[in-house]
């Protein structure tokens, strides 16, 4: 008997425990983490939001900043897959944002960039956010289009200087001073080094020229008189042609290299000054979103 008196009130009490859990408590708890940096355990807690609070609004939430928090962390595909939930099933009042997040990351994607640029140009902008025609403009940017002036037509009031600063981006993108990895070759084949020289890798221009120079000689001296060492030759022939074709290969690799390398700092620039970096703030159980470019003070998303 006092087994069951045991058991009944263990059962009592584990009811009472679950019963105080509510998504607000729960919410709490995961801004209280996410305030510790903690995000390992804030994920944790957020899925559990979603599967306690499955298909109500908070689980759409939860999802919402699960995303979030694997976006920061780079995990792309885990970051996809929860915004994917909200964008496509979720409270008609996340919709919006979550496609906007879901965008961004697609976008970043190589693979998909170009479907989501051609998505982007068609989509709807239910809040007259101005977000998903400046994500178009940015990420065509990225892939080295100019743009004109009529592509910026139409731009928000929040988001016009940005839009016309876009614009000229563009343009100097096309005027990124970047080697030609066909010359470097070219040169390097005309005269060994040439090419590193003209990538100003003067170092190696020096070696290529004067290795690729002596080997050459030496494989002249052991073909003619009075050497005649035919064996010495090939051998030292190959070596050369081995050599010689190396500094063709690597002033080719090396513009390659320093056009990479341009891309990227622009790129980086465009990201720092113009990249609309999305925003989430959680108070209690309500969640607001928003969007925030340079230093400039966050702009929040609101539904008409």
């Amino acid at each position: 008997m006092d087994r069951v008196v045991q058991l009944t009130i263990a059962l009592s009490v584990f009811a009472t425990v679950v019963s105080a859990q509510t998504p607000e408590r729960d919410f709490g708890y995961a801004a209280f983490l996410l305030q510790q940096d903690d995000s390992y355990r804030a994920i944790s807690q957020l899925k559990r939001i979603t599967f306690d609070a499955a298909g109500t609004e908070y689980a759409d939430r939860a999802n919402l900043l699960i995303g979030k928090l694997y976006a920061d962390e780079k995990e792309a595909q885990a970051a996809v897959y929860h915004f994917t939930l909200v964008a496509d099933g979720g409270a008609a009042s996340l919709k919006f944002p979550a496609k906007l997040f879901l965008w961004q990351q697609l976008c970043s994607s190589p693979v998909q960039v170009q479907k989501c640029i051609s998505d982007l140009a068609g989509a709807e902008d239910p809040w007259k956010s101005g977000l998903p025609k400046y994500l178009n403009l940015y990420f065509r940017v990225v892939l080295g289009e100019q743009l004109t002036e009529k592509d910026g037509e139409g731009a928000t009031p929040a988001l016009h200087v940005y839009t016309q600063q876009l614009l000229a981006k563009s343009i100097e993108r096309q005027s990124l001073s970047l080697k030609k990895p066909w010359l470097a070759g070219l040169l390097s084949a005309v005269i060994p080094g040439a090419g590193q020289l003209y990538t100003g890798r003067y170092l190696d221009a020096l070696i290529s020229f004067l290795v690729t120079g002596a080997l050459i000689a030496g494989t002249v001296f052991l073909a003619l008189p009075p050497t005649n060492s035919t064996g010495g030759a090939i051998a030292l022939g190959a070596l050369s042609t081995g050599f010689y074709a190396g500094g063709i290969v690597n002033a080719v690799t090396d513009a390659l290299s320093i056009n990479e390398k341009r891309y990227e700092a622009f790129n980086a620039d465009l990201q720092n000054t113009l990249y609309p970096r999305m925003t989430v703030a959680l108070d209690g159980t309500d969640l607001t979103t928003g969007y925030k470019i340079a230093e400039a003070p966050a702009v929040e998303l609101k539904a008409p």
